[in-house]
């Protein structure tokens, strides 16, 4: 008997999304045997995240049957934006607070979400990726976690009441974790039914990342871009102080070099609209906020407060 080849994380990702759509428009529990093959369990647990046999057992003995699990949302998105805002609608059906947290640097930034109270503003959930929290673990690790009231109260959490269950899942392009939706709820009878639910609707995002390949790529490039214009202001700087340059000196030639490079960028970025124009700023911003912080980081910093804020 042939022994089972082990599937790459996409392969698996698209068998299994195939696999849980058609499981969850099913109006009785699956009979034995209906279940995704043994590679592709073997390849997710290792991976790290839910137990994907879990969410298997939830729809086997039907305790998922009735959830609209997504295919006609899935394949509706056409961007990046469009994605994000359609998964925290649909895990809103089960989760009263849905957050959509982006990856910038060495923090996570609420960037969508539903839910909030109105004293909440969304621009003040901002987590360091050193926080201890279920949101942070997603995005460093990679795996999907959910925890309790007991387990989430000597973590971070979002303002308000301890909830009292809660999930949050890396939404993941090549390996690279861009974004982490967190939800949760402060009702009772939450359970892994229910993180099963938010881990399908996680996986399935996952999977149609792959279909905005573009998009993300073009993102990329920018990245790269302006990581690349960074560095060569930094090679700059150092080069001014192996020369015996004033301070004075150093941080004017800084201050030109990081306007030359925002015109430069800017010029790029308007060809891929507005999206984009922010990318150059997160990198400065993640630079700066850098610990322990270099020579160049704390020279940015003081070059950036005599510099006009960029918009």
């Amino acid at each position: 008997m042939a022994s089972s080849s082990v599937l790459t994380t996409e392969q698996a990702q698209q068998r299994l999304a195939a696999y849980w759509e058609e499981a969850a428009g099913c109006h009785e529990p699956q009979p034995p045997g209906s279940h995704p093959p043994e590679d592709v369990l073997t390849q997710y647990d290792r991976h790290g995240g839910i137990s994907l046999r879990t969410i298997q057992r939830m729809v086997k003995d039907g305790r998922l049957r009735g959830q609209k699990l997504g295919r006609d949302w899935l394949v509706e998105a056409e961007s990046l934006d469009e994605l994000f805002t359609k998964l925290v609608q649909q895990m809103a059906a089960q989760f009263p607070r849905v957050v959509i947290f982006r990856r910038k640097g060495q923090r996570l930034e609420g960037d969508l979400a539903t839910g909030l109270e109105e004293s909440v503003d969304l621009a003040d959930f901002t987590i360091a990726m050193t926080a201890d929290s279920i949101i942070t673990t997603a995005a460093t690790q990679g795996v999907y976690e959910y925890a309790n009231a007991e387990q989430l109260r000597d973590s971070h959490h979002l303002a308000g009441e301890i909830p009292s269950f809660a999930v949050a899942a890396p939404l993941v392009f090549q390996g690279e974790t861009l974004a982490v939706v967190y939800a949760d709820t402060r009702q009772q009878d939450k359970s892994e039914a229910h993180a099963a639910f938010a881990g399908v609707h996680a996986a399935h995002t996952n999977v149609l990342l792959s279909r905005l390949t573009q998009e993300l790529k073009i993102a990329r490039e920018l990245r790269e871009y302006a990581q690349m214009l960074l560095h060569e202001a930094e090679e700059m700087f150092v080069a001014d102080t192996k020369e015996g340059r004033s301070e004075s000196d150093r941080l004017r030639r800084l201050r030109d070099t990081i306007d030359f490079g925002r015109q430069l960028y800017a010029q790029r970025a308007a060809l891929e609209g507005p999206g984009a124009a922010g990318l150059l700023e997160e990198e400065i911003a993640s630079l700066v906020e850098m610990n322990p912080p270099r020579a160049f980081t704390t020279a940015l910093a003081d070059a950036l407060a005599e510099m006009p804020v960029a918009r």
